[in-house]
């Protein structure tokens, strides 16, 4: 059996995180936390798989834990929530690298989705550069050469 994904939500509504919690619940190990500060201490300590972020928080906005979170790790989905939904907003987020941004009141089977759809995409991503890369590595290359040896020509299908 696979060990269970992390999912940290960070938002100051308890019910919200109670909410998204028990969406997921069922499929990942879920954390929450209640402001920007605190949930950076709960990335570092915890490295989730993803994180759903509020884009209002008391003290530090959304898009600011999200500049520190990518900073912190580019790899990391991070979908933004919010209850007040503006364009400029939404697309500053993707530009500063959220995979999504969700508007509330959130439903419980589009936040499975997205969530699901977010780790499958990035888990996708790491497996083919983990392939480029070990697949390209010096150690691989005798093994690249025999496997290519052949007549020169036109594959056949």
């Amino acid at each position: 059996m696979s060990e269970r994904r992390g999912i940290l939500i960070i938002d100051d509504d308890p019910v919200v995180q109670r909410v998204v919690a028990s969406a997921l619940a069922a499929d990942y190990t879920v954390h929450g936390a209640a402001s920007g500060e605190e949930g950076l201490a709960e990335f570092e300590r915890r490295r989730p798989d993803l994180v759903l972020l509020d884009v209002m928080l008391p003290l530090m906005s959304g898009l600011a834990v999200l500049r520190a979170l990518k900073r912190a790790s580019t790899e990391v989905p991070v979908i933004m929530m919010t209850a007040y939904a503006e364009v400029q907003t939404a697309v500053q987020a993707i530009k500063l690298g959220a995979v999504d941004y969700l508007e509330k009141p959130l439903e419980a089977a589009l936040v499975r989705r997205e969530v699901d759809q977010a780790i499958a995409r990035a888990t996708s991503a790491r497996e083919s550069v983990r392939t480029a890369v070990v697949g390209r590595s010096a150690a691989a290359r005798p093994t690249s050469r025999f496997c290519c040896r052949g007549k020169p020509g036109p594959a056949k299908a």
